[in-house]
């Protein structure tokens, strides 16, 4: 018997519900994505899954990814400056219509849930 499902997260336009479940994402009860490593967080932005994967698997601080709503791979988030050797992302959060994220060291990035580009950072720590 498989465990109960830990987060879900529901994108209203198509009465979609999508749950995260360690390396694993569901839409409703159907498996569509799994990972080599921990998914921490789940964003519906758009047509866009966002996912936050543990850090631990992405030395190099890119540790977000993006894929459709039927769990096909779009992007990975494009490096940021490095401003000290922990550069990872902690924080997945929308503001309006925005998406942003937070790091380790302190920087608030804005992203674009399309391409993974970076739109703007600051270090706000």
């Amino acid at each position: 018997m498989r465990k109960e499902l830990s987060r879900y997260h529901l994108h209203l336009p198509n009465f979609k519900m999508y749950c995260i479940d360690g390396n694993r994402v569901y839409d409703k009860f159907d498996l569509i994505i799994t990972l080599d490593c921990s998914i921490l967080d789940l964003k519906i932005h758009g047509p866009n899954l966002i996912l936050l994967l543990d850090s631990k698997n992405s030395p190099d601080g890119r540790n977000i990814v993006s894929y459709d709503l039927c769990g096909r791979f779009k992007w990975r988030i494009e490096c940021l400056p490095k401003f000290h050797s922990q550069n990872y992302f902690t924080s997945l959060y929308v503001i309006g219509k925005s998406l942003y994220s937070y790091n380790e060291n302190g920087t608030e990035v804005e992203i674009d849930s399309n391409s993974g580009k970076l739109l703007a950072y600051e270090l706000i720590k």
